[in-house]
């Protein structure tokens, strides 16, 4: 199983207090974290279910989050459309090359990148 590393930054106060009541239930922070993840993981197709596990997030990251979903949903319409018509190439570029430059143009156009 590859793994990865994540550095996320967090109020001192929150760790101290997360950690500790953690400790008391026998998890470690990494445990916690990973079962959070294949939770999250597994709602992958119910966004609805994973705000009402987590709660409703702030203003600036549900606009962040919808601007990540519109660029995650126009990435599938270039998927669909290599489906229907096969590889696109322009100016030499592979089809990843091309697929990342939409999306970076996505991100530009709401103000992300």
């Amino acid at each position: 199983m590859a793994t990865t590393q994540m550095n996320v930054r967090i109020d001192a106060d929150v760790k101290r207090r997360g950690d500790a009541a953690l400790a008391r239930a026998g998890f470690t922070p990494t445990q916690a974290v990973r079962r959070v993840w294949e939770h999250v993981a597994a709602l992958a197709d119910s966004p609805e279910e994973v705000v009402r596990l987590l709660g409703e997030p702030d203003e600036v990251d549900s606009r962040e989050r919808l601007l990540l979903r519109e660029s995650a949903d126009a990435l599938g319409l270039v998927d669909a459309l290599v489906a229907e018509r096969g590889p696109l190439s322009a100016e030499g570029l592979d089809y990843d090359e091309l697929r990342y430059r939409a999306w970076k143009e996505r991100l530009t156009e709401r103000g992300c990148a």
